[in-house]
């Protein structure tokens, strides 16, 4: 399974959702197009050799980005983080209709999978090498204060 797959769900959820179920299908959505992204830059950041923890925690994923010295990548990081709130909205926030954004979060998605990769490899090789020690440091340092909690 690959990432995108989980964009092709949120999609086919939003088009058809079940008859009674629009709120149920978009919060779905919502969670599928966070998943997409967030493992696409899991997957990506350890191409990079960033050592993530064993479960590739969401935080460090993120945070990580933000933390990069890039500003292309730390937007990136931005937009996960984003994807992520409304994640965590659509999922535990049910109390109260709601309704998304969800063209905004494909955009979101989508800047992304186009971009992450990319804007990495126009970074030169001393440029990469030292926003992967800063990500791997922050990385580093979200993965000690969990094993501390």
């Amino acid at each position: 399974m690959e990432a995108i797959d989980f964009r092709h769900i949120a999609d086919h959820l939003l088009a058809c959702p079940p008859k009674n179920k629009e709120e149920a299908a978009e919060r779905t959505a919502v969670n599928r197009l966070y998943y997409a992204a967030y493992i696409h830059a899991r997957d990506v950041m350890r191409s990079w050799g960033c050592s993530l923890g064993v479960a590739g925690g969401h935080s460090q994923v993120f945070e990580g980005l933000k933390c990069s010295g890039v500003r292309d990548i730390i937007e990136i990081g931005h937009k996960i983080a984003e994807l992520f709130s409304e994640r965590l909205s659509a999922d535990y926030k049910t109390e109260q209709p709601r309704g998304f954004d969800v063209q905004k979060l494909r955009l979101l998605h989508e800047h992304v999978v186009e971009e992450l990769g990319c804007r990495w490899s126009h970074l030169t090789s001393a440029e990469r090498s030292e926003a992967l020690d800063k990500i791997q440091r922050r990385v580093t340092s979200i993965e000690e204060r969990s094993r501390r909690q």
